[in-house]
């Protein structure tokens, strides 16, 4: 039996099962979680008064590129190497000022590849449910299939080629269909892969910027080992944030962006 949690969860609870499968392995899994991203995204909407505690904004694409903008005001303080940030300011002037085809659904907005776990009957089952909230699906389809995604973790880093990752969408658009929803069209979802991945860039130019003001603290004589999980984290995390911010990986992004709209 289901009881309501107490008015002291101010942002409500969620109790699931233990969940027994394997990491997501791409690009095998990748219709799974395809199909698992439909069936978030068909959940019924309630009504606008019942969705808190969940983010919900009224604008779902204007939320979205007001929180990119607000991790762009990093990029001056981020010591970025010459012209990588000018050309991520290219691509946020690419980000459309309005998104009229952009009805929202629950997502979850953390669905890079490690956050599934697939059973032995082949089914993936997101695990990670902390940053739900209702916003445009084609931000999850974006986050499982990008670069920046799918290259992240260590235990499930694959490079995806164009036609996995337009056979991915495919999957996606079939499944909502099936469930008689109404897809977005092709520039609504490519509009929202842009959006995700400059999220994901300038969440790096943030972090970018944070360690190095730490780095200028610990000069300095200040504590602030405490905010470190491990010296083995950090270092992943640098070399990823490198990485991410490079010339040839977002000339590579980009290059894709532009394949795949044309492709869908």
């Amino acid at each position: 039996m289901c009881s309501p949690p107490p008015q002291s969860y101010r942002g409500g609870a969620l109790l699931v099962d233990a969940i027994h499968g394997r990491l997501a392995e791409l690009p095998g899994d990748l219709s799974s979680i395809a199909d698992a991203l439909a069936s978030l995204h068909c959940q019924p909407l309630p009504c606008t008064t019942a969705r808190a505690p969940l983010l919900a904004p009224a604008d779902p694409w204007q939320a979205m590129v007001a929180e990119v903008h607000q991790q762009a005001s990093w990029l001056a303080k981020a010591q970025l190497p010459a012209g990588i940030g000018q050309r991520i300011q290219q691509e946020l002037d690419l980000l459309p000022r309005t998104l009229p085809n952009a009805s929202p659904t629950l997502i979850s907005f953390d669905t890079h590849p490690g956050n599934f776990l697939v059973t032995d009957t082949g089914r993936a089952i997101l695990v990670d449910l902390e940053k739900c909230r209702y916003g445009l699906p084609g931000i999850d389809l974006a986050h499982t299939s990008l670069y920046t995604s799918t290259t992240w973790d260590l235990n499930s880093q694959a490079v995806l080629s164009l036609d996995e990752v337009v056979a991915f969408y495919r999957r996606w658009q079939t499944q909502m269909s099936t469930q008689g929803q109404t897809l977005p069209n092709v520039e609504t979802l490519m509009a929202c892969r842009r959006a995700t991945w400059l999220w994901s860039l300038t969440w790096c130019a943030k972090w970018r910027a944070q360690h190095l003001q730490r780095q200028d603290e610990q000069r300095q004589g200040e504590d602030w080992s405490a905010e470190l999980t491990n010296d083995a984290v950090i270092t992943h995390v640098r070399d990823r944030v490198e990485h991410y911010l490079s010339p040839a990986i977002i000339d590579h992004v980009h290059g894709e962006l532009q394949c795949l709209q044309t492709a869908l």
